[in-house]
């Protein structure tokens, strides 16, 4: 749930700049063990609460694991992707060989995606071709090479910018330098937990939420999405945007707990002054050689 809070955040993100509405992008998921199918799940999830059927967000999706593109023709699916599976009549124009173990370059080329995730801990996965053909059809193409650590990332920030022309929107699972690409520096966001978990703590200590509801989730994935509203080329806070965030992600989480029912409103405190009131910020004395 916290890679999905981030990585929904980052796609948000990254829409606000493309201006294309979530339910509108086409996505392949490279990758879907655990991380990639948390993923799913809650882009799935909030793409329903934006309006669409089940069956039209599952349509958004094109899944891909060890075995190629999650389909029909594939025998061994696993329980956890039949809602993705892709139809064989979806696929009868497809010009490809082998159904049974169809390849990203493949998908990337019948597809069109708006948005390329990596979770597959293949280094390199999103070679240049791939992403060459991404580019052709997207003017700015979502590329999130999520895996970690940064040795089996499937692609760096230096190639994918490279490859697009600088126009690729970029969140990795790994820490990467800033890009200088075109006379800009490019500030690569890292798609990692630690963006998430420390807000949704304090704003569920803050109202002493019963428990953690979607939308709880969701209030802290758009509240991520927001705070980068005003910088062109960073999706997400930095980690010395780190703590303000948190605390942005926090009121969000703290709202959402007491809308859903789940926390109770104080009469005498608005959430901003309870989720202060939780809040702790060490302070360290600079340390003095003594004589």
């Amino acid at each position: 749930q916290g890679t999905g809070v981030v990585a929904v955040a980052a796609i948000l993100a990254a829409t606000r700049r493309t201006n294309v509405p979530l339910q509108e992008q086409r996505i392949i998921i490279f990758g879907a063990g655990t991380a990639g199918m948390g993923i799913a799940e809650l882009i799935h999830k909030m793409l329903v609460r934006m309006g669409m059927t089940d069956a039209d967000a599952n349509r958004c999706f094109w899944l891909l694991d060890s075995s190629g593109l999650i389909s029909d023709h594939v025998a061994d699916s696993h329980p956890n992707h039949t809602q993705y599976l892709r139809s064989a009549d979806e696929l009868a124009d497809w010009d490809i060989e082998n159904l049974q173990h169809i390849e990203l370059f493949d998908v990337v080329r019948h597809v069109k995606p708006t948005v390329l995730i990596g979770s597959s801990t293949v280094q390199g996965a999103f070679n240049e071709a791939i992403i060459k053909e991404m580019a052709k059809h997207v003017e700015q193409p979502i590329i999130f090479p999520l895996s970690n650590p940064t040795e089996r990332s499937e692609a760096t920030p230096a190639d994918l910018l490279k490859w697009t022309n600088g126009n690729a929107l970029i969140a990795t699972g790994s820490p990467f330098d800033p890009v200088d690409y075109d006379g800009n520096t490019i500030v690569i966001s890292q798609c990692n937990n630690f963006l998430a978990f420390p807000g949704l703590g304090l704003g569920i200590l803050a109202v002493n939420a019963t428990s953690v509801c979607d939308n709880m989730l969701w209030a802290a994935s758009e509240a991520l999405s927001e705070y980068t509203k005003f910088q062109p080329h960073t999706l997400l806070p930095t980690i010395s945007q780190a703590t303000d965030a948190s605390r942005q992600v926090a009121i969000a989480v703290a709202k959402a707990a007491i809308k859903a029912g789940l926390a109770e409103k104080d009469p005498n405190l608005s959430v901003e002054q309870r989720v202060d009131n939780t809040r702790w910020e060490p302070h360290y004395l600079p340390y003095r050689l003594v004589d």
